[in-house]
């Protein structure tokens, strides 16, 4: 299994509503989710620290 490294946030207005994103690769289908993203293979968790 390949491992996925990255992040993803829920964010909530005062209103109570969520934000959302519209994303998938070129090839894919978009599908809507939270916002998220991965570690690109110049980045590391560690200067975040």
């Amino acid at each position: 299994m390949k491992k996925w490294f990255g992040s993803a946030g829920v964010c909530v207005n005062e209103n109570g509503q969520i934000l959302m994103v519209k994303q998938g690769r070129p090839e894919e289908r978009k599908l809507w989710s939270v916002p998220s993203g991965g570690v690109e293979l110049v980045e590391s968790f560690d200067k975040w620290r």
